[in-house]
């Protein structure tokens, strides 16, 4: 029997399947632009890492549909390399806590890149410093990055001589750590008593983008691993594909201490307060080059003798 379908829901099975040529949801009905990317999602027009995926989840994150972006794991990265770029192009707040990262990945030089991050969580990512200055180094003198105030650098073993570089970038306010890491002290920061802590979130579309990215990369994963087993069943095989690594990847960790350490606030000079200083010294060398035996050669003022002279001439020639 056939079922005929609103007119509704035929524009937004049109706009889901087409969803990559929407060229802005600035101003858009909220409800029909959560209808319309869910639909994409179930009509897995999203599924694959390809620049039409990019592209619409770039224009959803222009019009902040999801400005805080928390990864579940290294394997999604690394599937969905492509389209996070879109994901990440105007989020707010990025979180990569756990998840292994190497000082070579292609992600790093991507983060000063998404110019309106305004906190950054790096939390036991294995990173070093060399891996660190791919995403601070391009943000010396707020030229990327110009709203990074929160930094977490926890878990992370980082050398003095990195932190120390940290005072380049001017808009960074807060750096933290666990407070069991050894810190050593760094140029224009100073320990606070009192640490906030951000804690970043995904909503709900990004939250139903993952699962099934996830729930996509889990198929394809079944597909390989019965490939496999159909071609040897030997025992090192089946063992390799235990549950021994997916049992260490979501266990749960209590969490730590934290610490924080704050920008030192440079007392402000104020143009008015070194232009008296400059005049008064301008003046004062004015008033020396009048002196008598002063090597310096002022305005010369008239002499009164010339002057009575010259009147004496004028009422001569008046007479």
């Amino acid at each position: 029997m056939y079922d005929a379908s609103s007119l509704l829901d035929l524009c937004i099975d049109f706009c889901a399947k087409n969803i990559h040529f929407i060229d802005c949801m600035i101003g858009f009905p909220e409800d029909f632009a959560v209808k319309i990317f869910e639909r994409a999602i179930n009509l897995k027009v999203l599924a694959s890492d390809n620049d039409n995926t990019k592209q619409a989840l770039r224009v959803y994150s222009e019009a902040g549909y999801y400005r805080e972006v928390k990864f579940p794991n290294l394997l999604l990265i690394n599937q969905y390399e492509l389209s996070i770029q879109g994901l990440m192009e105007f989020t707010e707040k990025l979180d990569l806590t756990n998840i292994c990262l190497d000082d070579h990945h292609d992600l790093l030089i991507q983060i000063p890149e998404c110019r309106n991050i305004k906190v950054l969580i790096l939390q036991s990512t294995n990173l070093t410093d060399k891996g660190l200055k791919k995403v601070t180094y391009p943000c010396f003198g707020a030229k990327k990055l110009p709203s990074l105030h929160y930094l977490d650098l926890s878990g992370l073993q980082v050398t003095s001589k990195y932190l120390n570089t940290l005072r380049h970038l001017p808009q960074l306010k807060s750096v933290l750590f666990f407070s069991s890491d050894k810190t050593p002290s760094f140029l224009a920061f100073r320990l606070t008593q009192r640490p906030h802590v951000e804690k970043v979130l995904n909503g709900s579309l990004v939250t139903k983008l993952f699962l099934h990215w996830l729930k996509q990369l889990s198929q394809e994963r079944k597909k390989v691993l019965e490939e496999k087993s159909s071609a040897s069943s030997s025992f090192y095989t089946s063992n390799a594909t235990g549950g021994r690594d997916s049992a260490k990847s979501f266990a749960v960790k209590a969490p730590k201490s934290k610490v924080m350490f704050e920008r030192i606030q440079e007392p402000k000079t104020a143009l008015h307060a070194t232009n008296p200083l400059l005049s008064t010294s301008t003046n004062v060398s004015r008033k020396r080059s009048y002196e008598p035996g002063n090597c310096i050669v002022g305005p010369r003022k008239p002499k009164q003798a010339k002057l009575a002279l010259d009147v004496e001439n004028i009422e001569q020639m008046l007479d």
